[in-house]
């Protein structure tokens, strides 16, 4: 007896029509070659800015990201749900049980497509790729170099994360509150350096993406009244004017 597809509507002999169960089998291919790489972005060390000195000798890494984690257990556990269709012992594994599902999966394709949850997993499928999608665009890159208040690790903070784990101790860090303590000790702070160094203090410190040429017109400008010329081409800066004045611009 034919059916309709429960993905496009079309006639079909199971749950999905042939063309959707292609689709849908794409899909699952692709998310056992995301979560891996889901787990390393969680878990990465970056280097950001110029090699310097110091107890390592590198830059500061990457906190590990809660949020990643969190995605890459979705994702894990969505592949435990596919494979579910084929036999429920596979949805009562911990999340690291993905890959032996994902091969259970491909063994006995046609039980997951004749699944009658084969539909809704399918858009689950394809909205748990668009979303991965999305949070893995590259953002601009702003960072806030902070210190883990346990070890004293440099830690790079990307804008918007919010928490995460020290990648030398692994303490649990509130990176809200370390981004927003790092920012206010600016208010108290003046540095001496020319207009380009202070926009690159203005990116690679505080986050706020800044040119040199934005820092000249201000000064031209008289918009950082507290400034002070010390010589040629260089100026004593007040740190919380910078962010404010950035602020506004």
């Amino acid at each position: 007896m034919t059916s309709q597809c429960q993905q496009c509507g079309e006639p079909a002999q199971t749950t999905l029509c042939k063309n959707c169960a292609k689709h849908m089998r794409r899909q699952a291919s692709s998310l056992a070659k995301t979560i891996p790489e889901l787990r390393a972005l969680a878990e990465r060390k970056a280097h950001i800015g110029e090699r310097c000195g110091g107890v390592r000798g590198g830059e500061p890494g990457l906190p590990v990201s809660v949020h990643w984690l969190e995605v890459y257990e979705e994702a894990a556990r969505l592949m435990l749900r596919l494979a579910g269709c084929v036999d429920l012992k596979w949805m009562l594994l911990p999340v690291e049980g993905w890959r032996p599902a994902y091969r259970a999966i491909c063994r006995s394709w046609s039980r997951v497509v004749c699944s009658p949850s084969a539909g809704e997993l399918a858009d689950r499928l394809d909205r748990m790729l668009r979303r991965i999608d999305r949070l893995s665009t590259p953002s601009d890159g702003r960072v806030t170099v902070v210190q883990c208040p346990d070890c004293s690790t440099s830690l790079a903070v990307p804008q918007g994360m919010r928490d995460g784990w020290c990648p030398e101790c692994g303490e649990r860090l509130d990176l809200d509150m370390l981004v927003s303590g790092r920012l206010d000790a600016a208010c108290r702070a003046v540095m001496t350096c020319s207009p380009a160094e202070a926009a690159d203090w203005l990116t690679d410190r505080a986050g706020l993406r800044t040119t040199r040429k934005q820092v000249s017109n201000w000064l031209a400008r008289g918009r950082l009244s507290k400034a002070r010329r010390l010589g040629h081409g260089v100026w004593e800066f007040n740190q919380a004017e910078l962010i404010e004045v950035r602020n506004r611009a």
